[in-house]
């Protein structure tokens, strides 16, 4: 994953030193005592025989004791306590200590057999003084295997402060002062004490040198570097040290180093290498990291099968669930673990959650803009909405009523109802709102024009026509949830009219609805239908390209003189979907000399004569169009939502935006009239700029001191709460945006993993089963996992 998913490292991993503690201060040696004390002892045993044979009785009896004891210690089963690999370089400097095990070590005793042998053949020579010191050190020998091994007992039992006095023991003895002063140290982190640890630390690297010609010193000494924060250093002896009983903990060593410096795939390859099943739960986090969600999800149904019943594993697949759509079985498990220790539960794993980084990569963005025509097709979809005629009961009446406002309008961009045989009052009142709203529309003011229908239909809730065009104005304004319902709405009331039809099964796939009876129905009526040729098999086209066929032949356009701005947009979305480019310029360029004055036909046009390019290419000689603006802006400022969009989205890929923002901004401070459209375009600009506050205030201003609430405006100022780092507003504008679509998925999914962010497991389970496992995929949202709040 990117950077948000790289492990740190605390600056300080010893930040936690009790108040008023000092610094131990050095153990004192008891050799020279004992030495001092067995001096006058060996004279009295040299002058007596049968005493020091008593004594060397003794000492084999003593020795075999040792030996029983150090086996049972041994052998005792022992609990790891493996902490995840992944959870976050905020809290490594910790954790990776935390992980590793205290060492213990085998048994050496065929080195036991050989001191005593050597002691042995010396007193038989006649050099008794040797014998004797000989026998001291076997004596030392054991008594420090002994500490050394109950110390790691004890710490297995996490009796720290025991296990500390057993190492120090075993220091003060003087053999493997190195490798017990290590374990000390374990225990002063354990403890949670800095100076200690500080201390025992030191003291290791004082001993070093004693192992210098051990088998083991690679390893102490990697070690010893690794404890001192000297993470690089302690790589290169790891690598090269012949592992033998420490290959386990040597592989997982490396792992965490090189999980340190970002190389998750070496760190992969050494956890896998000597992995059990106290491991999977550590490899899935790994997986997951790199976005292998199959293999992730491989290695925690083996660390659940293997008897693992703790909530780690289950919360984890609930996150890879988040992570690739399957949102229902998230909310299956999260749904599991809510209750009273919900909260407990959610901190193994706690959310942050931040808006998307790919929204913000210029690459991903300029490959998204034209992959989007072949996965859903949003798009595309958008497009026919934007040139789809508005229906009127009475064309003559309605063109009156607009040129008498001084608009012109094109006879093709109205569509009149063929199955009103009597325009009688009532119908001309109808006839007479919808061509005020259509004016409205017609001067980019879709806002004006969705309330004017809005207020007609309430009046007249059983024409089509009105319903058609309410959804249609709800459409361009980006709220697909109310344009599904009034299409569908305005199809019932006139089965016969096809389009409606098609615009609700594009609204119902958008907005992740069930849309096969609608399907089955509109084949037959298509079917059935009497319509002029044309028009025929312009819906036919269109349901060709719902249906996937999106490269289907247009011939019969071939012969339209004056074909509409909507065939014109279906043969742009075909050839962009096929590649043609030759195809696609010759659309672009009809449309663009139909409507002269549009800017979303004028974009298509750069796009289409620059597709296949070089992104740089494209930004070279799409920037002369952001600084000529060799055509209007009003529907920049005020019409549909794609005007805004693709504005700001192309903007955004050839790096013109802050030209975008200048020229926004000194609209907004000439501007008399209607500034709505400009603050709309302004606060989506400071989206991609990052510049999140002000997006926050600027939609703020809108909601509150303007009365815009609809679904994409509260939709987007949640956005801008989440990336200025307001959770709390986020959720609350993110509620009001669900209310007013209920099936906007991107809504419910950020609700989902806000509310698992505060850990209210149960409410992010509501929101994620009401999305289901439908593959979602957010365009706009993500998480991570943050350690930073879960330090020790």
């Amino acid at each position: 994953m990117a950077e948000d998913n790289v492990i740190r490292l605390d600056d300080e991993v010893n930040d936690f030193t009790p108040e008023g503690e000092k610094k131990p201060t050095a153990p004192l040696s008891r050799r020279q005592v004992l030495l001092n004390r067995l001096s006058s002892f060996k004279e009295k045993i040299q002058s007596d025989k049968r005493l020091f044979y008593g004594v060397l009785a003794l000492g084999v009896l003593f020795f075999l004791l040792i030996l029983a004891l150090l086996a049972a210690i041994l052998l005792a089963p022992k609990e790891a306590a493996p902490t995840p690999l992944s959870e976050g370089r905020e809290s490594e400097g910790r954790e990776i200590l935390r992980g590793l095990k205290i060492e213990s070590r085998p048994v050496d005793i065929s080195r036991l057999e050989t001191m005593i042998k050597k002691a042995n053949l010396l007193y038989t020579k006649g050099d008794r003084g040797e014998a004797l010191n000989l026998y001291e050190s076997i004596s030392g020998f054991s008594e420090s295997l002994s500490n050394f091994n109950l110390g790691v007992a004890q710490a297995e039992e996490k009796n720290y402060e025991a296990a500390l006095a057993s190492f120090q023991k075993a220091i003060d003895s003087g053999e493997d002062r190195a490798m017990s002063a290590i374990n000390a140290a374990m225990c002063a982190y354990w403890l949670q004490n800095s100076a200690l640890y500080r201390y025992y630390v030191d003291l290791a690297e004082a001993y070093l040198p004693e192992a210098s010609n051990l088998p083991l010193y690679p390893y102490l000494y990697a070690l010893v570097q690794y404890y001192k924060g000297y993470y690089f250093e302690a790589i290169s002896p790891l690598t090269h040290f012949q592992k033998g009983h420490y290959a386990k903990e040597v592989d997982h060593l490396l792992a965490k180093l090189h999980l340190y410096y970002g190389d998750e795939m070496s760190a992969l390859g050494f956890l896998e290498r000597s992995a059990t099943s106290e491991d999977y739960l550590d490899l899935a986090l790994l997986y997951a990291r790199i976005g292998d969600y199959k293999s992730a999800q491989d290695y925690l149904v083996r660390r659940i099968e293997s008897g693992d019943t703790s909530p780690k594993p289950h919360m984890a697949m609930a996150l890879i669930d988040a992570k690739i759509g399957k949102l229902g079985d998230a909310a299956a498990m999260l749904d599991k673990y809510a209750g009273k220790d919900e909260r407990e539960i959610a901190s193994i794993y706690p959310l942050k959650v931040r808006l998307k980084e790919t929204l913000f990569d210029v690459h991903e963005s300029q490959k998204r803009f034209w992959q989007d025509f072949s996965s859903r097709s949003l798009t595309a979809y958008k497009i026919f909405f934007y040139y789809a005629p508005y229906k009127v009961f009475d064309a003559d009446q309605a063109l009156v009523f607009i040129k008498q406002g001084g608009v012109n309008i094109l006879l093709n961009d109205i569509e009149e109802a063929k199955d009103v045989l009597v325009k009688g009052s009532t119908i001309s009142k109808v006839n007479l709102n919808i061509a005020k709203a259509l004016k409205e529309t017609l001067k980019n003011n879709t806002r004006e024009a969705n309330k004017l229908l809005k207020s007609v239909v309430d009046e007249y809730p059983n024409h089509a026509i009105l319903h058609y065009n309410l959804g249609l104005s709800y459409a361009q304004m980006g709220d697909f949830d109310n344009a599904y319902r009034h299409f569908l709405r305005s199809h019932h009331l006139n089965s016969r009219d096809i389009l409606p039809g098609i615009f609700a099964m594009i609204a119902a796939r958008l907005t992740f609805r069930d849309y096969s009876r609608i399907a089955d129905t509109l084949a037959v009526e298509l079917e059935n239908s009497q319509l002029e040729e044309e028009e025929r098999q312009f819906l036919l086209s269109l349901l060709g390209y719902f249906q996937g066929n999106k490269a289907a032949p247009l011939e019969w356009m071939e012969g339209v003189k004056n074909p509409k701005s909507i065939y014109l947009a279906l043969e742009v979305a075909s050839a962009i979907q096929s590649g043609n480019k030759e195809r696609m310029v010759r659309a672009t360029k009809k449309l663009q000399s139909q409507l002269p004055d549009d800017l979303v036909a004028s974009l298509l046009a750069v796009l289409a004569e620059n597709y296949g390019d070089d992104p740089k290419e494209l930004a070279l000689k799409a920037q002369a169009f952001y600084k000529e603006r060799p055509t209007s802006l009003e529907a920049l400022y005020y019409g549909p939502a794609l005007a805004r969009e693709l504005y700001v989205h192309v903007g955004y890929n050839i790096g013109a935006l802050r030209r975008v923002q200048q020229t926004l901004d000194d609209r907004l401070v000439s501007e008399r009239g209607e500034v709505r459209g400009v603050v709309q375009a302004l606060a989506l600009t400071s989206i991609y700029l990052r510049e999140f506050e002000k997006a926050f205030v600027l939609y703020n201003s809108l909601i509150d001191d303007m009365g815009e609430r609809d679904t994409q405006t509260l939709f987007l100022a949640g956005v801008a709460a989440i990336g200025a780092g307001h959770h709390e507003n986020a959720v609350a504008l993110l509620q009001l945006a669900k209310l007013e679509a209920p099936t906007n998925y991107e809504s419910r999914y950020a609700l989902g993993l806000l509310q698992q962010e505060a850990k209210n497991l149960k409410a992010a389970a509501i929101q994620f089963a009401a999305v289901g496992n439908v593959g979602f995929e957010s365009e706009y949202f993500d998480f991570e996992v943050d350690t930073s709040r879960s330090l020790p």
